[in-house]
C-alpha cells in the first residue's frame, strides 16, 4: 500500500511539474500572438520598417515555440497547430501587405492597389483575433490542467499524513485498553479474595504475565478453600492462613512489581509519542516548506486561485502541527508528578501580564491584578493555568479599540474564588458545555486563532488541584472564568 502510495504521488509530481512547463511555454506563446499582433497594427498605420523587423523575429521565435511543445491533450494540441498554421497565414499576409507598400511603377492602378490593401489588411485582422482567441483559449485550458493536478497531489499528500497516523493511533488505544483492563479485573479479584471470600475465582486468560498472576492466585485460593476447620486442624489452618498471607504479600509485592513495570511501559509510550509527533513534524515542515517555495520561487507564474491554494495548503499543515505540540502538553498535564507550595498567584498574573503588552505594544488593554493573592499548588502548572486564561481574554479582547482583564479573588461558602474577567466578545451561554472538550470552539479560526486544546488543559490542572472551574459570559459582554484550588 505505503509503494502504491508512494508511486502516485510520484508520477502526480511528475505530471504537474510537466503541466506547470507547458502552462509557461502556452503563456510566451499567448504573450508571442499578443505582440504580432501590435506589430501588424503598428505597420498598418505608419509603414515602418522597425514594425516589419520586430514582426518577423518575434514570429521566428513562436515558431520555435510551437515546435518544442507537445500537449497531452488532443483537442490542446488541435488548438496549438491551428495556432501554428494561422502564423504561417499571418506572416504570408504579412509579407504581401509589405511587398504591397513597396514603391511599384507610378503608372499603375492606383485604385487597385489601394483595394488589394484595404483585403489584406482585413484578412491580418481576421487571423489576429483567430489567434488571439485560440491563444487564450488554450491558456485557459492548461491552467486548468495545472490546477487540477496541483489538486491531486496535494490530496495525495494529506492522504498520506492520513494513513500514517490513524492506524497507529487505533494500536496504542488498543494496547492501552487491554493492558488497564486486566489491571482493573486482577485487583477487583484480589480485593474479593483478601476479604474471605474464597469461593471467587479471577480467571483470567490472557497470555502474559498478568494472566500467569491470576492463575497464581485463583490456585492459591483453591488452596485456601480445600482446609478443614476442624479442632484438629484448626492449628493447620492457621498456619495455611499465615502462609496465605505471606502469598498474598508476595502477590501485592509482584503486583507492585507489576506496576511499576507499567509505569516504565507509559514512560516508553511518552517516550514513543514524542517520536511520533517528531516523524509527523518532518514532512508537516516539508510540505509547509516547499509550499513557500512554490509561492517564492513560482508564485509570478500561478494565478490567484493557485497562490490562494498553497497558501491553504500551508495554513493546513502549520496548523496540524500545533495540533500535535497542544496534545502533547495535555497529555504531560495528566502525567507529571505534582509538588504543592505556596504559590504568588498575583505576582504570575502581573508576569503574564506584562509578557502580554511586550508582544503586542499596540494593543489599549488594562490590567487590574489584585495584590496578595496566594494559594498551595504546583506552580507551574498553575503558571500553565493563567498563561492560557489570560491569552484567551487578550485574544478576545483584541477587537475592541480598548480592553480591560481583571484577575482577583471572592468568597463564596466561606471558600475563595478566584477569577479572571474579560470584556470581549463573550460567548453564548446555551454551548457552555462545549468550553472545556478538546477541540472545541465557539469562534471560528480566522475569527480568533488557536485549536480548542487551551481551556481542556486548564481544566485538568484545576482537577488535579482537586477545584472546580466554570466560565458565565455573555455574547460582547466579555467572560468571567472562576476556578478553586
Amino acid at each position: 500500500m505505503s509503494l502504491f502510495v508512494g508511486l502516485a504521488l510520484f508520477f502526480s509530481y511528475q505530471a504537474m511539474e510537466k503541466d506547470w512547463k507547458n502552462g509557461s511555454l502556452v503563456r510566451r506563446i499567448r504573450s508571442s500572438v499578443t505582440e504580432l499582433n501590435t506589430f501588424v497594427q503598428s505597420y498598418i498605420h505608419y509603414h515602418e520598417e522597425r514594425p516589419k523587423r520586430q514582426f518577423l523575429v518575434e514570429y521566428d521565435s513562436m515558431t520555435q515555440l510551437i515546435a518544442g511543445i507537445r500537449l497531452r491533450n488532443p483537442e490542446q494540441q488541435r488548438l496549438l497547430d491551428k495556432i501554428g498554421l494561422n502564423s504561417e497565414s499571418m506572416k504570408d499576409l504579412f509579407l504581401r501587405l509589405v511587398s504591397n507598400y513597396e514603391p511599384s511603377d507610378p503608372a499603375g492602378n492606383a485604385e487597385l492597389l489601394a483595394k488589394a490593401e484595404e483585403r489584406l489588411e482585413g484578412q491580418l485582422l481576421i487571423r489576429s483575433r483567430d489567434m488571439d482567441a485560440d491563444a487564450s483559449r488554450l491558456r485557459s485550458m492548461v491552467d486548468d490542467d495545472i490546477r487540477r493536478a496541483q489538486t491531486r497531489t496535494f490530496t495525495l499528500i494529506l492522504f498520506v499524513v492520513l494513513f500514517t497516523t490513524i492506524p497507529l493511533t487505533i494500536v496504542l488505544i488498543r494496547t492501552m485498553k487491554s493492558i488497564t483492563t486486566s489491571l482493573s479485573t486482577l485487583r477487583k479479584g484480589t480485593e474479593v479474595i483478601g476479604s474471605g471470600n474464597l469461593g471467587h475465582r479471577i480467571g483470567m486468560t490472557t497470555p502474559d504475565e498478568l494472566g500467569d498472576l491470576s492463575d497464581a492466585v485463583d490456585h492459591m485460593t483453591e488452596q485456601l478453600q480445600a482446609v478443614t476447620v476442624s479442632k484438629d486442624e484448626l492449628q493447620q489452618e492457621v498456619e495455611e492462613r499465615k502462609r496465605a498471607e505471606e502469598e498474598i504479600k508476595k502477590l501485592n509485592d509482584d503486583l507492585k512489581h507489576h506496576v511499576t513495570q507499567l509505569e516504565e511501559a507509559n514512560k516508553e509510550l511518552e517516550a514513543f509519542s514524542y517520536s511520533v509527533s517528531h516523524d509527523l513534524r518532518s514532512p508537516l515542515r516539508s510540505i509547509d516548506g516547499f509550499s513557500q517555495a512554490l509561492l517564492e520561487d513560482y508564485g509570478g507564474k500561478l494565478d490567484g486561485e493557485g497562490r490562494d491554494y498553497l497558501q491553504r495548503v500551508r495554513a493546513g499543515s502549520q496548523r496540524m502541527a500545533q495540533l500535535i505540540d497542544d496534545l502533547l502538553n495535555l497529555s504531560r498535564v495528566a502525567r507529571s508528578e505534582m509538588s504543592r507550595v505556596p504559590v504568588d498567584l498575583s505576582k504570575i498574573a502581573k508576569d503574564i501580564a506584562n509578557g502580554l503588552r511586550k508582544s503586542d505594544q499596540e494593543r489599549n488593554v488594562e490590567f487590574v491584578i489584585s495584590g496578595g493573592l496566594t494559594a498551595q499548588g504546583d506552580e507551574r502548572l498553575l503558571r500553565a493555568a493563567m498563561e492560557n486564561l489570560f491569552s484567551n481574554a487578550w485574544k478576545f479582547t483584541s477587537i475592541h479599540p480598548r480592553g480591560r482583564i481583571e484577575f482577583g479573588m471572592a468568597r463564596r461558602d466561606g471558600q475563595p474564588v478566584y477569577f479572571i474577567k474579560d470584556d470581549g466578545v463573550g460567548f453564548d451561554m446555551t454551548y457552555v458545555g462545549k468550553l472545556f472538550g478538546p477541540f472545541q470552539r465557539l469562534h471560528s479560526p480566522g475569527d480568533f486563532p488557536g485549536t480548542g486544546i487551551g481551556l481542556a488543559t486548564v481544566q485538568r490542572i484545576i482537577h488535579r488541584h482537586g477545584g472546580r472551574i466554570w466560565i458565565e459570559g455573555a455574547v460582547e459582554k466579555g467572560a468571567t472564568v472562576y476556578f478553586t484550588l
